[in-house]
Parts: structure tokens; sequence; C-alpha cells
């Protein structure tokens, strides 16, 4: 955990839990050089997508690198369950109708 400015109230610090991440496919946009993302942490109500070991996601990080839900990221715990393929194919369809791929 480290301390942070506030996404959401810049004038505030807030408790952060920063996690490193392996690419293995982009959608569209630029992974964060520092491969490092930022979330919350994992509370009712904050608005935290939650960073857990082992798990697969899909980062939309904003420019401070935060990845809360708001942003559109979302996590899978099973990336093959049918809902989460569903999901990754229409990331994986929408970039290759916008020609990112």
């Amino acid at each position: 955990m480290a301390k942070f400015a506030n996404p959401f109230k810049s004038e505030e610090q807030a408790e952060i839990v920063e996690g490193r991440f392996e690419v293995e496919e982009v959608y569209k946009g630029t992974p964060p050089a520092s491969g490092i993302v930022r979330d919350f942490v994992l509370l009712p109500g904050n608005c935290s997508l939650g960073l857990f070991p082992g798990w697969d996601y899909v980062f939309v990080p904003d420019k401070q690198g935060f990845v809360l839900l708001p942003s559109q990221s979302i996590a899978f715990f099973d990336p093959d369950a049918p809902d989460p393929k569903k999901a990754i194919d229409l990331y994986r369809a929408m970039a290759g109708h916008m020609g990112i791929q």
C-alpha cells in the first residue's frame, strides 16, 4: 500500500494499492511505461476494481495509472468462462474494427 493523491479529491491523500502487470494484448493505446497500475484498497462502495494476484484484467488506466471501476477496467477470475470470453472477444472485435490490431 502507498499514499497517493485521491483521484476524486486531489487535495486529499488516499491509501492505494499498486500492482505490476504483464501485457498479453493491447486493444487500444499504450500501457503505462512504469508497468504499474493503481487502485483503491478494496472496500464496499469505493469504486475499487480490486487487484488480485493471478487474476486477468482488461485495464483502462487514467493518466495517473488508476484502474477504478468507472474507468471501464474489468477483472476476470476465469477468462475462459462464457461471460469473460464474450467481453474479451468484444474488445478484440472493436480493436479490429478500428484498425488497431
